[in-house]
């Protein structure tokens, strides 16, 4: 059977598809971008372009930047797929690490909000170029990889006890053949992942053929919570305080710290009283 070229068609402003014939709208390559990858009604994909890259509407605090040279390093002499996953804490900075990542690759970045069941199939093997595919909170999306049997007899307590823990073994086994480059032999795609809770399918786990780097964020550098705080708490007569209240969280993200330095900026107080009322836990420990 003869192979077909797909090639890269662009309707309209901020539309491409990937399409069997040449059109007057003809691409040689998909542009260097942010797209959202969706699929029609009639079951066609389309990549909606978001804007260049991705943009960061705030300060980057350098967040584990020694691994992101590493990932970029490595790269340039990858010739297969190549995997990387990054889990933890919202607001522990997987996010910015990995859009970081996405960014300086200079490839088309797409992102891949749903569990499409044929984006292997009818999407990336018809790719003539290699792309970044992004999966953020990738366990929530991809939490039923295949079909799980689901059945009615909803009295059946071990089934229902049990039913989540299938769910989460399955997350990301759609995906095993496309990591395995089964839908693009020739071409090396990067797929970065973002989890939350580290509930996916037990063969992308210690499986570097698939995933090559794995790591796990969970509280900030105790020097960029310092530089944040610096950066914007108004009362800096608080500063000491809030980092020794901030030493005794047991999780300790740029969320939470933001949360409390709002706190402190808008109501006047301090520290130790802003975390009577917000909703954050504390281990009571100090951390020196």
């Amino acid at each position: 059977m003869k192979k077909i070229d797909y090639v890269i068609n662009q309707r309209g402003n901020d539309i491409y598809t990937i399409d069997p014939k040449f059109t007057d709208s003809s691409l040689p390559r998909l542009p260097l971008g942010v797209y959202i990858l969706k699929q029609s009604q009639t079951g066609e994909f389309f990549m909606e372009r978001k804007g260049d890259r991705f943009e960061f509407p705030f300060k980057k605090y350098p967040i584990d930047d020694e691994f992101i040279s590493y990932v970029l390093k490595r790269y340039k002499s990858k010739k297969k797929n190549f995997g990387i996953l990054l889990n933890g804490s919202k607001g522990a900075g997987k996010s910015v690490i990995s859009k970081t990542i996405a960014n300086e690759l200079n490839l088309p970045i797409i992102i891949v909000g749903t569990n499409f069941s044929n984006l292997g199939e009818d999407f990336i093997s018809r790719l003539s170029q290699p792309c970044c595919f992004f999966f953020d909170e990738f366990e929530k999306t991809f939490s039923n990889g295949f079909p799980i049997n689901v059945r009615d007899d909803d009295d059946d307590e071990d089934y229902e006890r049990d039913r989540d823990k299938r769910r989460a073994s399955t997350a990301g086994e759609s995906l095993l053949p496309i990591l395995d480059g089964v839908f693009s032999t020739d071409i090396p795609h990067v797929f970065l992942f973002t989890t939350n809770v580290l509930s996916i399918n037990s063969n992308l786990i210690s499986r570097p053929g698939r995933i090559l780097y794995s790591r796990t964020y969970k509280n900030l550098d105790p020097s960029i919570v310092k530089s944040f705080i610096k950066d914007n708490l108004k009362h800096l007569e608080y500063e000491e305080e809030l980092l020794k209240e901030v030493s005794q969280l047991k999780v300790i993200t740029i969320d939470i710290v933001k949360a409390i330095v709002d706190e402190v900026n808008i109501m006047g107080v301090s520290p130790s009283k802003a975390l009577e009322y917000l909703n954050i836990e504390k281990t009571g420990v100090i951390v020196p």
